[in-house]
């Protein structure tokens, strides 16, 4: 049995009524949609251990030709819920890639004795809504919100003592303080590449915690603290991904001390063709993918094995057992790429 599971009280809320409700109608399949390390594996194991007695567990495996019989699987369980974790696993993102996805879904459709409670990447929910319509067959979508400064400060502070960790904050007030060199990446169709072109930018999540120390509302906010500052910024550079704020605030902490104005920023600069980028986003996408299965679904179109040398060179990916998975830190860099190439 799970831990104690901080967040998404509505959410469960949400789920459990429908769950109260099944059988008394048309089953109202429920689709858990969220972003890449956003906890939805978790929230589903939470959800599991709720209804253990009434309810099958399935989860898809990262190697596709397994997975006909994953779907096949489901005709002989006799539970009433079913969960089935990272459905969007189900498809290839190629012509003729959706045969097994549909077959899923037509299984969904005609057996409504049953309630499918689902969990999908972000990513590819997004596309197989374009090209499938799947959102037809889950009426109870639930997308997991990021998490918010106090969730994310109760889990960090959780292991110390009160009074253990120092925040500072810096004495600079100048310009120089809220400028942050970064990388805008520029797609250059002729030369299939994307080169990333310098500038400087405001620190926008430091000058708003910094303005927000200042402001009172109506005289009953109390003056941000250097503490407070931080998890904002925690919470603004990872997105309100527990995960990145988690390695966010490995990196930001020495020697018991936090200092504000050096917590850690992910930064990437790679020189990706349009071919690598691809094969990154659809990494992204896919959550954890084998080797083998980026190549079933690429096919001879691309160099699998040389786009992975280059993402695992600029650290944007990790392989383990030829499983590929994005690096936590990549997400917004691997999707800003994909959305300046237009392949999001």
């Amino acid at each position: 049995m799970p831990g104690e599971f901080i967040g998404y009280k509505d959410e469960i809320e949400k789920i459990e009524e429908n769950i109260m409700h099944f059988g008394s109608g048309p089953a109202a399949n429920i689709a858990i949609i969220s972003g890449p390390y956003a906890g939805k594996t978790t929230f589903m194991d939470n959800l599991y251990y709720r209804f253990p007695l009434m309810s099958a567990r399935i989860k898809i495996p990262a190697e596709w030709k397994s997975y006909e019989d994953h779907v096949r699987s489901l005709n002989r369980v006799r539970e009433n819920i079913i969960f089935i974790d990272d459905c969007h696993l189900l498809y290839q993102r190629r012509v003729g890639g959706f045969e097994i996805m549909e077959k899923f879904l037509d299984h969904i459709a005609t057996h409504p004795e049953h309630l499918f409670i689902t969990s999908w990447n972000s990513f590819s929910w997004n596309y197989l809504s374009e090209v499938l319509h799947v959102e037809k067959h889950f009426p109870c979508q639930i997308y997991l919100s990021r998490f918010e400064k106090e969730e994310i400060r109760f889990v960090l502070m959780s292991p110390y003592d009160t009074g253990e960790i120092i925040f500072e904050t810096g004495d600079k007030n100048t310009i120089e303080r809220f400028l942050v060199f970064d990388k805008y990446p520029i797609h250059i169709k002729n030369i299939g590449k994307t080169i990333n072109i310098p500038f400087f930018k405001l620190d926008f999540s430091l000058l708003r915690s910094m303005i927000e120390e200042k402001l009172q509302h109506e005289g009953k906010e109390r003056k941000k603290t250097p503490e407070d500052m931080a998890f904002i910024r925690i919470r603004d550079i990872s997105s309100g991904n527990m995960l990145l704020a988690q390695m966010v605030w490995n990196k930001s902490l020495h020697n018991s001390t936090v200092k504000v104005d050096e917590i850690y920023s992910p930064s990437f600069e790679a020189e990706l063709d349009y071919d690598t980028t691809f094969i990154g986003f659809l990494i992204l996408s896919m959550g954890r993918i084998t080797q083998d299965g980026l190549e079933d679904a690429i096919g001879d179109e691309i160099d699998v094995t040389r786009s992975l040398a280059i993402l695992r060179k600029y650290e944007l990916i990790d392989t383990k057992d030829r499983i590929c998975s994005v690096n936590p830190e990549a997400i917004r860099y691997i999707g800003s790429l994909a959305e300046h190439a237009r392949m999001s």
